[in-house]
């Protein structure tokens, strides 16, 4: 369970009133989408609108409204100017709604939903990268599993307990979901070059990265081309080169791994704009 959603469980399981504010329609240009809501009560809050002087009255409003005992949904357009020192220059309405035991449910059931729809990422070893980028995305909307295929009892370091060990870690790539990412990182070199073979075989993964140095890529471009595997450009090696384009770059592990969750990041979103101008073209179309 990523950070943010174990944040909102606790948000909600206190029983202090509260008021959930959400963002229901935006013209121009706004910091936020519709997509946008944040939890507030009379000590803290949770999620965002947008911040600055939109958010620090939002949340005045709601903290008012809710001492309001006849109070149970409002609406107001906030005008993004020079008034509200955000020169964005569109305008945003926000709706209030006091938070009941049935709204309670409902957030974090649709929260659930919108849970089986975020992007899946599989890293393979649970080395110090692994680690380090399993502990990145613990605040980034993504289904992540790390896989090992080493038991728990044949390493000299502590595991998570989310990693799954299973002796064959190809067998987790042919049953994962279509479009998702592949981070992989063991400790075997042969191992690495299986898994980015049964990878490309599948041919519809949104981000493949695989660590390793200038070196390594060559031999796996060699081993790939006697295999007779397609699809050797669409592989990110060395990790975060794309990112950072530079000669020495830091090898540090937390650092790869802020590297490589930049490359899933641009990767999936620009996947998901080339979906959405696939759509529009269908739909002109027609």
């Amino acid at each position: 369970m990523i950070n943010v959603y174990s944040d909102l469980i606790k948000f909600l399981e206190n029983e202090i009133e509260g008021v959930l504010i959400s963002v229901v329609q935006t013209k121009g240009s706004v910091p936020r989408d519709t997509d946008a809501y944040m939890l507030v009560n009379q000590n803290s809050s949770f999620g965002t609108v947008g911040g600055g002087c939109l958010e620090f009255d939002a949340i005045q409003k709601a903290r008012d409204l809710v001492k309001d005992p006849m109070f149970s949904s409002f609406c107001y357009e906030y005008h993004l100017g020079p008034k509200l020192g955000q020169c964005c220059g569109g305008a945003v309405e926000l709706n209030f709604k006091k938070i009941t035991p049935k709204l309670r449910k409902k957030i974090l059931t649709d929260d659930l939903q919108k849970k089986k729809l975020w992007d899946n990422v599989l890293v393979f070893g649970a080395g110090h990268v692994g680690q380090a980028l399993i502990q990145q995305m613990q605040e980034i909307p993504l289904n992540v599993s790390l896989i090992d295929s080493r038991s728990r009892d044949g390493v000299d370091f502590l595991m998570p307990e989310s990693c799954k060990t299973t002796p064959f870690p190809e067998a987790e790539v042919r049953k994962s979901k279509p479009g998702s990412a592949y981070v992989i990182v063991t400790h075997d070199h042969a191992l690495d070059f299986i898994l980015v073979k049964e990878v490309l075989l599948r041919n519809d993964a949104v981000y493949l990265g695989m660590i390793g140095s200038d070196t390594k890529k060559l031999i796996l471009k060699k081993w790939l081309k006697k295999e007779g595997i397609y699809g050797f450009e669409k592989i990110f090696t060395p990790l975060g080169k794309s990112i950072a384009s530079v000669k020495l770059i830091d090898k540090r592990p937390e650092v790869i791994a802020a590297f490589v969750l930049a490359e899933i990041l641009v990767a999936i979103q620009t996947n998901k704009n080339v979906l959405k101008q696939i759509r529009k073209k269908k739909v002109m179309g027609a």
